[in-house]
C-alpha cells in the first residue's frame, strides 16, 4: 500500500488532481490510499505522529498559509524520506527547493493525464526503492530509520529486539517476530533460529550449526531453517561472484 497525500488550496485542482491519481493506479494495478488537504499547515498537524508513512506526496508550491516548500522543509527535519513532486504555475519556483530533494514537478498549464502518469510512476520507482533500502521502527514513542546496509542481525527475546550494526553500536525495541520478518526485505534478510534474523549480505559463511557474521560475531542456525538458509546464501553468493 502506497499512502499518497496531495495538498493544494485550490479545491476544484485538488479534486481532479486527486481523481486523475486514482484512476492511473487502477490502470497500473496499484494498491494507494490517497488523502487529500487544502492547507499546509493543516496537513503536517495531520500527520505529525505518522510522517514516516508519507510515500509520495504532490504539493502546491504557492498557498496562502504556508508555501509548499515550506512544508516539503518540515517534512524532512521531522525524517520524512516521501517522494515530493511540486504543483506550481511558475516553474522557476521548483529550484527553490534544490535543498529539500531533487524536485520532480507538475506545471499546472502543461499538466495532462501522460504527465502525471509519467511523474507518479517514476515517484512509485523511487519509493519502491527507498523502502527496500531503509528500516523503519519505533523506539519509545519515536520512529527512526537505518540502512539496511548498515545492519548485521536481530535477537529477539519475548518481544524485545536487539539490532546489531556495523559500527558496534546496538537498538533496542519492542516487536514480534513475525512484524519484524514482515518489515524486513526477505531477499536480504533471513530467519535462521526462533531468536535471530540475519542480514545475509553481512555473513561471512555458514555451517549446519553456525552463521558465522562478517564481523566475527557467531550465531546459532536452527535446524529446521538450515535448508533455507543454505539455499538463500548460495543464491547470494551466485548472484554477486
Amino acid at each position: 500500500m502506497l499512502k499518497v497525500i496531495i495538498c493544494d488550496d485550490n479545491e476544484v485542482f485538488l479534486k481532479y488532481i486527486s481523481k486523475k491519481i486514482h484512476e492511473i493506479a487502477m490502470n497500473n494495478n496499484l494498491n494507494v490510499n490517497i488523502k487529500t488537504y487544502l492547507s499546509g499547515k493543516s496537513m503536517l498537524f495531520d500527520l505529525e505522529d505518522h510522517i514516516h508513512s508519507v510515500d509520495i506526496l504532490f504539493i502546491d508550491v504557492l498557498m496562502d498559509d504556508m508555501t509548499g516548500i515550506d512544508v516539503s522543509k518540515k517534512m524532512r527535519e521531522y525524517g520524512s524520506n516521501a517522494q515530493i513532486i511540486f504543483i506550481t504555475s511558475v516553474k522557476s519556483h521548483v529550484f527553490e527547493a534544490l535543498d529539500v530533494m531533487p524536485p520532480h514537478y507538475l506545471i499546472k498549464s502543461e499538466i495532462d493525464d501522460r504527465v502525471i502518469e509519467s511523474i507518479l510512476m517514476k515517484a512509485v520507482t523511487l519509493s519502491n526503492k527507498y523502502k527496500k533500502s531503509m528500516f523503519l521502527y519505533k523506539v519509545g514513542h519515536s520512529k527512526k530509520t537505518i540502512k539496511c546496509e548498515d545492519i548485521v542481525f536481530f535477537e529477539i527475546n519475548n518481544r524485545v529486539v536487539t539490532m546489531h550494526c556495523s559500527d558496534k553500536t546496538e537498538e533496542v525495541f519492542y516487536s514480534t517476530m513475525d512484524n519484524l520478518e514482515n518489515g524486513l526485505d526477505k531477499s536480504e534478510f533471513i530467519r535462521i533460529h526462533r531468536s535471530y534474523i540475519v542480514n545475509i549480505t553481512k555473513v561471512a559463511s555458514i555451517n549446519s550449526k553456525n552463521v558465522i557474521c562478517r564481523d566475527g560475531t557467531i550465531l546459532p542456525v536452527g535446524r529446521k531453517y538450515t535448508g533455507k538458509l543454505k539455499n538463500q546464501y548460495s543464491k547470494f553468493i551466485l548472484e554477486n561472484i
